[in-house]
């Protein structure tokens, strides 16, 4: 790829708060020139953190100005210089303070310069958005519980700011070590701290925090409190010795002053006192401890590792783009984000498909249509989303019939959407994530090829095979299963790590003599579908001497055909046959059975798809699938060549509106 000259990147110019002190620049140079070991990476996304708006605040002298502003990132390598990493490789890492100091080098510009030993390989079951929230938050707590504060198993740790980023990573780095967590935050946020593994909950606005702590100290005393507040009053520490063990310690991200009031500086130098005073002069007997990230290459490899497997997750606030920087400030700045708040630099393009098949789900769809939802993929790094709507009613229905298609974006979501297409084999492919009604032809085809999966059963049909068939899926942890109502919170939580992969097809297992299907393969909603299961049908019999026979409708009828076909806008006649549907009703007794009390016993209709098959199409479909599988279509013979496996059509035809074909299967000697 070619590598620009030139680049846009959020600049420190000068001191104060950021809407002061950063400023876009358009033609921030590109840091072509590297030295040994370090590597140019195309960055997608980037983090803010606390420091970055901290270090804003100290004077120049303090701070080399200019340099790009921000730590975290997550991105591409476009030039590897020789380092263990390849072009293309998927990373996350950090620019530590230092090293932008140095290099004025910083994760707020589209190229960054990095010394490869600060990346990481990005898992595959986290997105390049949800990755640059990791580094500098994660492997900070990761030091502080394991380095400093030597967490083992069993122990109990007190977490002051259980919603931050630092806490929210401690959370799940103590909980992944077996240890307990007591975490506070305040009322709002008592189900995220809750959601990262917090035990016990304290509401830290109920009541003062340390007068609550004295009056109701824990059975077993604390070994760590971890400050991930970084307070500058040092009152959680001097009166520890109430809940915190003789031998544990007392941890803190850094206090820093938010002002240059009186108040905040007296609190600084008690803050110092506590720090450094010994206990034989009345200070408290329990050490104080500041954590510093330090660069170690085991921590990195330690807590990737962490991150690959899942006991470490992603956990995003909010995302902003390249251009809302200073969005991204306020809300770092206003302490109400629970988690990290992201920036898209260079948004990969992750691809999120829903599909309905061929019925309606109006709820599904209403759905996806959410602020609640579209913002929460977005969070998750699903920029575009692609939307096969069905027959389905919902605000744009009317934009898409006659077989239209829509393009609009909402919350940050490129969306397309559209009723039907031949085929959705495309859209599988492409998709980085499904969201599905639990059509059993659909699961099947989506998770054979390793796609992540959320199905939401359709509860409005007159029987719960599709929630049974989710459910037993979900617990065999091949896919995720859950309702409209908890679709927006479920695209959050799920992981798409935990994901078992979906076995193979294993024709061996069957081998048998005859395999029938009657009246199943019409109800395929494409020729891909109708192709693959007469494969399966095949595969499913002796190699040597199997039968198969398949029937399946036609579109001509004879006058004793009770069948009543529907002619609608979805109906359409190809080459290969005819698509219709067919009403289905349900007796009254049925009817009052799958609804409530409010809504009419009159027998109810459904429309169920068929595909009505044309003549000589069976028998196509019969060649197509036997030479995908490299069998030859035609008789055995003794003159044919050793080695050889076919199948032959033993008779075709059509019979009382249907088509039919009776086959059998046959190999040379082997």
């Amino acid at each position: 790829m070619t590598i620009p000259d030139v680049q846009k990147a959020w600049v420190v110019v000068r001191s104060g708060k950021p809407a002061k002190a950063v400023v876009l620049k358009a033609d921030w140079p590109v840091p072509k020139q590297l030295k040994q070991g370090e590597v140019l990476v195309k960055i997608q996304a980037a983090a803010f953190n606390p420091v970055g708006w901290k270090m804003m605040k100290l004077p120049n002298i303090f701070s080399k100005r200019p340099h790009v502003a921000e730590h975290d990132i997550s991105g591409v390598v476009v030039d590897a210089n020789g380092t263990s990493f390849s072009e293309g490789d998927n990373v996350f890492g950090l620019i530590p303070v230092n090293l932008q100091l140095k290099t004025r080098q910083g994760a707020l510009a589209e190229y960054a310069r990095i010394p490869a030993d600060h990346l990481m390989l990005r898992p595959p079951n986290v997105t390049p958005v949800e990755a640059s929230g990791l580094t500098l938050a994660g492997i900070t707590s990761y030091q502080a519980l394991f380095h400093i504060g030597k967490l083992e198993a069993h122990q109990t740790i007190f977490i002051n700011g259980g919603s931050t980023s630092v806490g929210a990573f401690a959370i799940q780095l103590a909980k992944a070590r077996g240890a307990k967590v007591v975490a506070t935050a305040s009322s709002r946020n008592e189900e995220f701290v809750r959601r990262m593994g917090a035990d016990e909950f304290i509401d830290y606005t109920k009541e003062p925090l340390v007068p609550y702590l004295v009056k109701n100290p824990p059975p077993t005393k604390y070994n760590i409190i971890y400050d991930a507040v970084g307070l500058l009053d040092p009152s959680l520490f001097t009166s520890s010795s109430h809940y915190l063990a003789p031998n544990g310690i007392f941890i803190s991200t850094g206090p820093l002053p938010k002002s240059a009031t009186l108040s905040e500086i007296w609190n600084l130098f008690r803050t110092a006192g506590a720090m450094t005073i010994p206990s034989w002069l009345g200070n408290v007997n329990r050490k104080y401890s500041l954590v510093l990230l330090k660069h170690d290459a085991n921590d990195w490899v330690e807590f990737q590792k962490l991150v690959a497997e899942g006991s470490v997750k992603p956990i995003v606030d909010s995302v902003y783009g390249f251009e809302d920087v200073m969005k991204g400030y306020e809300r770092i700045l206003s302490t109400r984000a629970a988690g990290k708040v992201l920036l898209v630099l260079q948004p990969s393009i992750m691809l999120a498909f829903v599909t309905v098949g061929s019925t309606k789900f109006d709820k599904l769809i209403q759905a996806i249509f959410t602020e609640e939802v579209l913002s929460n993929l977005k969070k998750k790094g699903y920029t575009n989303l692609i939307v096969q709507c069905g027959k389905s009613l919902f605000e744009f229905a009317d934009k898409i019939t006659g077989g239209r298609e829509e393009h609009i974006e909402r919350s940050g979501v490129r969306i397309e959407f559209w009723q039907y297409k031949s085929s959705l084999e495309k859209c599988y492919k492409e998709a980085d994530l499904v969201i599905s009604h639990a059509g059993s032809g659909t699961i099947v085809d989506v998770l054979r090829m390793g796609k992540v999966m959320i199905v939401v059963p359709n509860d409005t049909l007159a029987d719960n095979h599709q929630e049974e068939l989710a459910s037993a899926l979900q617990e065999m942890k091949y896919l995720k299963s859950t309702s409209v109502e908890h679709l927006a919170q479920t695209i959050i939580d799920f992981d798409a790590n935990s994901f078992e992969p979906f076995p193979p097809f294993q024709p061996t297992r069957f081998a048998k003599d005859y395999a029938i299907s009657i009246a199943t393969i019409h109800h395929l909603a494409t020729h891909e579908r109708r192709r693959n299961a007469v494969k399966r049908l095949l595969q499913a019999v002796s190699p040597s001497h199997g039968r198969v026979l398949i029937y399946v409708w036609a579109i001509e009828q004879d006058e004793l055909s009770k069948r009543k076909v529907v002619e609608t806008e979805e109906s359409q006649l190809h080459p290969q046959g005819k698509d219709v549907v067919v009403p289905w009703v349900l007796s009254k007794q049925l009817s009052k059975a799958s609804v409530t009390d409010a809504q009419s016993t009159e027998p109810q209709v459904f429309n169920r798809y068929y595909h009505m098959f044309a003549k000589g199409e069976l028998p196509l479909l019969v060649r197509e699938a036997a030479e995908e599988l490299g069998l030859r279509v035609g008789v055995a013979s003794k003159d044919l060549e050793d080695k050889l496996r076919g199948v032959e059509v033993v008779q075709d035809g059509w019979e009382r509106s249907n088509y039919y074909v009776e086959l059998r299967l046959w190999q040379t000697c082997m």
